[in-house]
């Protein structure tokens, strides 16, 4: 089997466990954030976290206030939700988070992203957790619906994330397919 195969199947295999914290990426504008709001009412974790700065809401980033704003309207408590506006992008959201993780003894976060966007931000969380130095426990939470405000499918959304994966891989960005797949399976 080829290794993105293998790694779909993998991330495909990930349900929602007790954890320290859930993270919610930035993306998809408010699509991302019913479910990470569920995660929370259902005790999945104590606490959202959002690190995002973005701001583009044709691309569909929003900034972490924003975000937060509408976790509160799905009646998650702003005690509950932290939030920084210090990344840009899914590696700096990884990188800010991981500070975060670092700084409260965090040792298992969910990550709540959108299916299609999943495999990239996996192998971004992996090579930045590498990066730090850091060994914990990342599961991925997907929204499996596909945003409805987008122009194009969710096959040509998938296909530019592998096709960012390439790129940035070879900008050591993230993760190989073999570093996820092992990642993964030492942590079944």
């Amino acid at each position: 089997m080829d290794t993105q195969k293998q790694l779909i199947e993998l991330l495909e295999e990930h349900k929602p466990k007790a954890a320290d914290a859930i993270v919610l990426l930035a993306g998809d504008r408010f699509h991302r954030v019913p479910r990470a709001a569920e995660l929370f009412h259902a005790h999945y974790a104590p606490r959202i976290v959002i690190t995002s700065n973005a701001n583009d809401h044709a691309y569909g980033s929003l900034p972490a206030s924003t975000l937060a704003e509408s976790l509160r309207a799905l009646d998650v408590p702003s005690e509950h939700v932290m939030w920084e506006e210090t990344a840009p992008h899914t590696r700096a959201e990884a990188d800010s988070t991981l500070r975060l993780a670092r700084e409260y003894g965090w040792k298992k976060l969910l990550i709540v992203t959108t299916k299609y966007h999943q495999y990239r931000a996996f192998l971004t969380w992996v090579r930045a957790m590498y990066d730090e130095g850091m060994d914990i426990e990342l599961v991925m939470v997907s929204v499996l619906e596909f945003p409805d405000f987008y122009d194009d499918t969710e096959d040509d959304a998938m296909a530019r994330e592998f096709e960012k994966i390439k790129l940035y891989g070879e900008k050591g960005h993230v993760a190989t397919y073999e570093e996820g797949i092992e990642y993964l399976l030492r942590n079944r």
